[in-house]
């Protein structure tokens, strides 16, 4: 009876321990978090024994698979952007290959930034996916160039080559018969590089480069086409 009491008490023993044990496993279980996907640990922002709180980023991993961008328009230039509008990204590690991709997704809200020049802008988060990925890693600076517009057969002028005159005109200098000639223009859709001629000049004809020179109206002057003098 001493020896099945002993028995007894050891079991119940061993049930109670066996308990606290499934009890730590479910704990420890509860206490583990598991990526919801496959990828790269790019970072560890926590240390080892770090006491953390809920919302804490423990680990940043990177898709293997897949990467997309992420890039910055001021508030005035989001306009022109619509989700499904295509886009080319270079980057110096890409060399002279660039990257398509589609604008997928607009922030709904802008938030303020300063720029290198101290300038206080209000910008909106665009997310850009991409066909291919190249070279690109996930951090790695790129540039990004949205089609916001697209038209063929149009007359493209650099910014530079077009002027307001004091009537608050745009105008070009036109070589003419050798002379230069101060021609009236209407322009139409802009970007940072060039801008588009709807009346003015026809093709083929030509203008000065740098329409800020100080030219008067009928100065004789010779055209350079192709390094070429015309």
């Amino acid at each position: 009876a001493q020896e099945q009491a002993v028995v007894g008490g050891l079991t119940g023993q061993l049930a109670g321990l066996n308990e606290i044990l499934s009890s730590g496993e479910i704990r420890a279980a509860e206490l583990q978090v598991v990526s919801h996907t496959d990828g790269t640990i790019l970072d560890i922002p926590v240390e080892a024994g770090q006491v953390v709180s809920a919302g804490v980023t423990l680990v940043q991993i990177g898709s293997t698979g897949t990467l997309e961008i992420k890039t910055e328009l001021l508030s005035d230039e989001i306009r022109r952007v619509n989700i499904g509008q295509d886009a080319w990204i270079t980057a110096p590690v890409l060399d002279d290959q660039a990257i398509s991709g589609q604008v997928t997704k607009i922030y709904p809200q802008a938030f303020e930034k300063t720029s290198a020049l101290g300038v206080v802008q209000r910008r909106v988060p665009v997310i850009i996916s991409i066909d291919e990925i190249g070279n690109l890693q996930p951090g790695y600076e790129v540039r990004v160039a949205i089609e916001t517009v697209h038209k063929e057969g149009v007359i493209l002028l650099p910014r530079e080559s077009v002027r307001l005159n004091d009537d608050g005109e745009y105008q070009v200098l036109a070589i003419i018969d050798g002379k230069v000639e101060f021609l009236v223009v209407e322009l139409g859709e802009k970007s940072q590089q060039w801008v588009e001629i709807l009346e003015g000049i026809e093709v083929d004809q030509f203008v000065c480069r740098d329409a800020s020179r100080e030219l008067k109206e009928g100065t004789r002057v010779k055209g350079v086409l192709n390094g070429e003098r015309i």
